[in-house]
């Protein structure tokens, strides 16, 4: 800590102050700050090196592209007051149910949501963005390694598949599948036309897969 709080006093000369901190006119309220700061009790936690790396790979996947809480673990919702969601306690390894108010809990969903143009993924080296396409073939002939032919396109429906185990085509907010398959009777008695009803799971899943709208 002594070493980083001595380069931080360095670097006054080269810092550019960002806006939240623009009481910071002087090196001397710079020098108050890291020394205050330097002064906390800091909180490190390093977690142990996980035996299953795919595992860590797909949690932190879910973690940058998926909501911060699953519908599925909503427990119950007090209307205008109150919402209670289970979680995953990783120290005793039990499901715990935390109760919270609206604003509370739309403060920590908050948290999550980085600032605009933030990049939640960066590469460096021979994979950075800016000569990734000039390096990488010559690494892949280095290591002789055949290169890769481009990667096929992975459309909402696979990925709902593969990853949450769920067929958004069979969502029964859309339509009952059995409506759609087997023209089944509706409870009013009118029948369903099969032949239009399978026209329009045909493009309503032509539209899912490949990226067509569909006017409903």
């Amino acid at each position: 800590m002594w070493n980083v709080r001595q380069y931080l006093l360095s670097q006054w000369e080269h810092t550019t102050v960002p806006p939240e901190n623009a009481h910071l006119q002087s090196e001397n309220d710079w020098r108050h700050l890291v020394l205050n700061a330097g002064g906390q009790h800091w909180h490190i936690h390093l977690s142990k090196k996980t035996k299953n790396g795919r595992k860590t790979v797909n949690y932190l996947g879910r973690y940058l592209k998926k909501t911060p809480i699953s519908g599925s673990r909503l427990a119950h919702y007090t209307c205008g007051a109150t919402l209670s969601f289970t979680y995953l306690d990783h120290r005793t390894q039990t499901y715990q149910q935390e109760t919270l108010s609206q604003a509370d809990i739309l403060r920590r969903v908050v948290q999550h949501i980085p600032e605009k143009h933030f990049r939640m993924i960066r590469y460096f080296g021979f994979l950075a963005n800016r000569v990734c396409g000039q390096y990488l073939p010559k690494v892949y002939e280095a290591l002789k390694m055949a290169t890769p032919g481009p990667t096929p396109k992975l459309y909402f429906v696979q990925m709902a598949k593969a990853f949450l185990n769920v067929d958004p085509l069979r969502c029964v907010a859309v339509w009952r599948a059995d409506d759609i398959h087997g023209g089944n009777q509706r409870a009013d008695g009118a029948g369903t036309d099969p032949q239009r009803s399978g026209d329009r799971a045909d493009e309503v899943r032509e539209a899912l897969t490949g990226g067509r709208c569909v006017r409903t």
